[in-house]
């Protein structure tokens, strides 16, 4: 979208605003509309690090269940306990729309960089039964009806987000495979306010890439959504000096990656590759190597409860145009082997 454009549409929903102002009472569906009219504008500008909350949507009439796109269709992944049985059915169609109008639906709404990146932001939004009646594809913002590829369906009621159980923090962590020959490590994270005890995550790790019976690290960025830019150089010059320091046979490095990974993990990703030779595995990153980053959140100053994501600086690497990082060895997950907890990617 062009500068003009942006402007002229933006001067259009103000006027909208404006009009609606003068209605009173204001009707729920009008300032739903409004809102769905704002994402629109802001995803044409394609920067993945943009978008909107709002709270009325994010945060009441949310579905207790996760969704999950994998190689054959969309699945539910997790549940609250009430709806457990749920767990790994196959969603053909929402209120009687084919998830895949759902999905292109819902990508309008979205800014993002890459398909991969898309599909993963719509797993969120697809709990949001109050955007999607915004929408026209729910009737209710009270429930909503699941069809199923067995034929059956189900009408889940929806919650406050308050009452949904919070989970834990995905935490970094390392483990030996293959007989003590292959030391894996998950980075799923990149905190501004842990560096300290990340570089001693760090440490560790390294004290046992340095171990001579170690013949291949394997690096796990797929659930790391990015943070602190500077936060992998420290592990990444370590496993350079390791890796070329070599005395004992070579050192082979993967690194996974899939749609979640995402800023500043796609960097680390496309360093690995870059400066240490790593093997690429798994599907295409969420977002660009090169492109718009940081964030800064701006709140409306009215009872409208909406925050919009704004980028705060260009990064550029290689000089390349923006592009994702995209596997040497491409491997998508299959719903058999996901809900067996068969990590294909990994084996």
């Amino acid at each position: 979208i062009s500068k003009e454009e942006f402007s002229v549409q933006m001067e259009l929903l103000v006027c909208s605003l404006e009009t609606l102002n003068q209605k009173k009472p204001i009707l729920e569906t009008q300032l739903d509309e409004i809102v769905v009219s704002i994402m629109k504008v802001i995803a044409k500008l394609a920067t993945a690090h943009m978008g909107c909350d709002y709270k009325e949507f994010s945060e009441n009439n949310i579905l207790p269940v996760h969704f999950i796109w994998l190689e054959d269709g969309l699945f539910i992944k997790h549940a609250e306990a009430e709806h457990k049985d749920l767990i790994g059915r196959q969603v053909i169609s929402i209120n009687r729309v084919v998830v895949t109008d759902v999905y292109e639906k819902l990508k309008e709404l979205i800014s993002y960089e890459t398909e991969n990146g898309a599909i993963h932001k719509s797993e969120a939004l697809l709990r949001q039964v109050r955007l999607l009646k915004a929408l026209k594809i729910a009737d209710s913002k009270e429930q909503l009806r699941l069809e199923f590829s067995d034929g059956s369906h189900f009408d889940v009621k929806t919650v406050f987000r308050s009452a949904l159980d919070k989970g834990g923090i995905n935490l970094n962590s390392y483990s030996i495979l293959g007989s003590g020959s292959i030391l894996r490590i998950d980075i799923n994270n990149f905190p501004y306010d842990r560096i300290k005890e990340f570089n001693e995550f760090y440490d560790e790790v390294i004290d046992f890439a340095r171990n001579p019976n170690i013949q291949k690290i394997i690096i796990d960025l797929r659930d790391n959504e990015g943070g602190n830019p500077d936060l992998f150089k420290y592990f990444l010059e370590k496993l350079k000096a390791i890796k070329e320091g070599r005395k004992v046979g070579p050192l082979r490095v993967s690194c996974l990656i899939g749609r979640k990974t995402f800023s500043s993990a796609v960097v680390a990703a496309n360093q690995l590759k870059k400066q240490v030779g790593a093997l690429i595995i798994g599907a295409e990153t969420g977002g660009f190597i090169t492109g718009y980053g940081g964030f800064k959140e701006v709140s409306a100053k009215s009872p409208l409860r909406l925050g919009v994501c704004l980028t705060t600086c260009l990064f550029i690497f290689d000089n390349s145009e923006p592009k994702p990082v995209l596997p040497d060895i491409a491997v998508e997950q299959s719903s058999e082997d996901y809900f067996l907890n068969i990590d294909i990617v990994l084996k």
